[in-house]
């Protein structure tokens, strides 16, 4: 059985946050993180999962907005499989 999740994205312009969460009502956040600096020197940061952020990758400085959002929609979907993101 597939449980679906809620995406919520914070997008600014040196930075990406992010959370997802479990569908049901009142439940905690499953991940979240955010990637700063963007435009200099992108990080990448996430909490609420054993080894998550170690298949996220490198982050070059050149890396714009839109490339690191589609980045980060990727990262999650292979993260929340079982989920339903």
């Amino acid at each position: 059985m597939v449980t679906q999740s809620v995406l919520v994205l914070n997008v600014g312009s040196s930075s990406i946050k992010f959370a997802l969460y479990p569908a049901e009502a009142d439940a905690p956040a499953a991940l979240r993180g955010r990637i700063t600096g963007i435009g200099s020197a992108p990080a990448f940061t996430v909490s609420g999962d054993p080894g998550a952020g170690s298949d996220f990758g490198p982050i070059a400085a050149a890396e714009g907005q839109e490339l690191l959002a589609e980045r980060l929609l990727g990262y999650l979907d292979r993260r929340a499989t079982g989920r339903g993101l």
